[in-house]
């Protein structure tokens, strides 16, 4: 089980499908790109196509719509209304007790995302935890920090750029 939160176009999870057999979930909250979603996947019955972001609550924002650097926080381009979910409520409503990955790239909407995941301990339900963090965030450094000292409590790095690509995997136990 993979989500790719953030699918954007779907570059990642073409390619990840390409050298692996998993079932994936991808959310993407931008019209424009679910429909190139659901036509680049429309034969694959392992993708499941969401149209809504996640962050930690339900609710609908204005998105700065830049291709890859669409973002809810930033502004400067065309701007559209999303719907973004509870990444926990939607758990809780899958009944999900396991994920093998979880692929976050969401132009600084990982930072409450990744942390309603640790307060709500669904963070122990995540194998793999790859994220970029986006250093364009008020404080991203100390919330960097914060966040990171909390998941070495239930994960370890196994890679890290700063301010890049980063991937957190739990610990057996």
């Amino acid at each position: 089980m993979v989500f790719d939160i953030g699918g954007n176009t779907g570059e990642w999870s073409f390619k990840l499908l390409s050298r692996k057999f998993c079932t994936i979930w991808i959310f993407e909250p931008i019209p424009y790109y679910v429909d190139i979603l659901r036509h680049t996947f429309r034969d694959r019955s392992d993708v499941k196509i969401f149209d809504f972001g996640f962050l930690d609550r339900d609710i609908s924002l204005s998105i700065d719509i830049d291709g890859i650097a669409s973002s809810l926080y930033r502004t400067g381009h065309k701007n559209e209304i999303v719907k973004l979910r509870s990444i926990n409520d939607f758990i809780k409503s899958h009944n999900l007790t396991k994920i093998d990955l979880m692929k976050i790239n969401v132009e600084g909407a990982e930072f409450p995302i990744i942390d309603s995941l640790i307060e709500s301990g669904n963070i122990k339900i995540i194998q793999d935890l790859q994220v970029e963090f986006h250093d364009f965030i008020t404080d991203a450094e100390e919330k960097y920090n914060i966040i990171a000292k909390k998941l070495s409590e239930t994960h370890y790095l196994t890679y890290h750029y700063s301010f890049a690509w980063e991937n957190w995997r739990k610990y057996d136990n």
